[in-house]
């Protein structure tokens, strides 16, 4: 069975998280795409960011199950 997987690639800052990078692994079709920056400036301006609130974001706007998402 293929599933898809994020990798979120951040770094902790004073005032919570910082999202740097999201690669997506989609299993089906055996690709790799990168979200949009402009998706990623919009999760960064979310105050007080922390890995459930990352999380979400990227549920919501990719559908991936929150398990199959992992942090760097």
């Amino acid at each position: 069975m293929d599933t898809n997987k994020v990798t979120v690639i951040a770094n902790n800052t004073a005032e919570g998280m910082s999202v740097i990078d999201i690669d997506i692994f989609v299993g089906s079709r055996n690709m790799h795409i990168q979200a949009t920056r402009r998706f990623i400036d919009e999760i960064n301006k979310v105050p007080f960011l922390n890995e459930e609130k990352i999380k979400s974001a990227v549920t919501r706007k990719y559908g991936i199950p929150k398990e199959n998402i992992s942090f760097r």
